[in-house]
């Protein structure tokens, strides 16, 4: 087996080593007072494969072998103290039935690391195993950073520094978990905890099944390929955005956003309400069942009698969730960088008339000619016209206008050539 690391720094990484010989990398960081990130997961000859022709572990889709399950407690996702946060997941494990040698509490230089021997769970290699380990956080009811179950999270090592505090990870006896003096633990971390010994190990029967987790993840992959296929199959020129919302997969606390945005798209283009609704069912797949009965009718149908009008230009959640899933692909995408063209009321336009002359440079005929009778002043995006008989100067007037108020110009000209004497002059 084989893990990444990265040694200093995260941007550091795109390492690849054989497992047994990450101790020779610890010992070094350790010894030089470093930092030391290794691969949350484990990875055969295919992650080889791929840094070699790749040059980076990015894109990586292979197969994810499992190590220790682990938990990040953090202070910024934390909702209150994390030492208590910490100690309280402790009790909670022993509570389970897991046994006080299969579970090992690090401080990690700013909050808590808790990892469980892998032997205690059914774990089996898996491309998804990512998401097992994020289900799992749920099963055991850990309240942590869910985002850090990704297939190339990386893991500071204990006995090495945290650079943005100061402080060494550092594993802790149970005594210091239980007791949580943080003014204590923050002193020990102040120097690195060589030679710490602590049993940890699990050598019984998996203790907790994971197989639930694999079935449940093998059918939100499969919800998940019919939306890619019906994705492409789309015309994603009109409203790409919804497109992109409906290829997204279900997640308990935006999917009534996702619907009503989803179902306002959908009128704005002239689609029956029994048809969305329908389409709605069939994106929460086995989810809806999570719903009430009749709720989706209810979220479409409240949609369509409002007539809600979807812009990613609006205050509200429709235009926060069209402009996180915009896509150049989209006839309204403006490239200027306004994804929807935009439509003001008469009064906006007013108003912004005003503020525009306010900024713009003013062209002024009368300092031109110096002659102050000609009290006339026109700004960028204006359309003058100059009039005159043939032969009475007209361009000669414009060209030198626009060399006395050097503003940026495209100047076209259908009558008269570079070699023309006009020109030159």
């Amino acid at each position: 087996m084989y893990l990444e690391y990265a040694y200093g720094e995260v941007r550091n990484r795109n390492h690849i080593t054989d497992s047994d010989n990450i101790q020779v990398h610890l010992d070094r960081a350790i010894r030089e007072r470093e930092t030391l990130f290794r691969s949350l997961f484990l990875y055969d000859e295919e992650m080889l494969e791929h840094v070699a022709v790749n040059k980076t572990t990015e894109g990586f889709r292979g197969k994810l072998y499992p190590d220790h399950f682990w938990v990040d407690i953090d202070q910024a996702t934390a909702t209150k103290d994390v030492g208590e946060l910490a100690r309280d997941m402790y009790k909670h494990l022993i509570e389970m039935g897991i046994p006080k040698h299969a579970i090992q509490v690090c401080f990690s230089g700013r909050g808590f690391h808790i990892y469980i021997h892998k032997k205690v769970f059914d774990l089996k290699p898996s491309s998804q195993l990512h998401k097992v380990y994020f289900g799992l956080s749920l099963k055991l009811g850990m309240i942590c950073d869910k985002s850090i179950y990704t297939p190339l999270r990386l893991v500071r090592m204990n006995g090495t520094l945290n650079k943005k505090s100061g402080l060494y990870k550092i594993p802790l006896t149970e005594e210091e978990v239980l007791e949580m003096d943080m003014d204590d633990i923050w002193e020990a971390a102040k120097g690195q905890r060589v030679g710490f010994e602590r049993s940890f190990y699990y050598n019984d029967d998996p203790l907790i099944s994971t197989g639930d987790l694999y079935v449940d993840i093998a059918k939100s992959k499969k919800s998940e390929k019919v939306r890619e296929e019906d994705g492409h199959l789309a015309n994603r020129t009109i409203h790409a955005c919804y497109h992109n919302i409906y290829q997204t997969l279900p997640s308990e606390g935006d999917r009534h956003h996702k619907i009503m945005t989803m179902a306002a798209l959908a009128w704005r283009q002239g689609s029956p309400p029994g048809l969305v609704i329908a389409g709605m069912k069939n994106w929460l797949g086995d989810q809806a069942a999570d719903f009430k009965e009749g709720e989706v009718e209810r979220l479409v149908t409240n949609v369509f009698r409002r007539g809600y009008t979807p812009s990613c230009r609006a205050e509200n959640f429709m235009s926060q969730l069209m402009e996180k899933h915009c896509d150049r692909s989209c006839r309204f995408y403006n490239t200027t960088g306004n994804p929807i063209v935009e439509v003001l009321s008469p009064e906006d336009i007013e108003k912004r008339y005003y503020e525009n002359r306010k900024k713009m440079p003013l062209i002024d005929i009368a300092s031109f000619m110096q002659e102050p009778e000609a009290d006339t002043k026109f700004m960028q995006g204006q359309l003058m016209s100059v009039l005159g008989a043939p032969g009475r100067g007209k361009t000669a007037f414009i060209q030198n206008l626009l060399i006395a108020n050097p503003v940026s110009t495209l100047y076209i000209s259908l009558e008269i050539f570079l070699s023309d004497s006009l020109w030159v002059r």
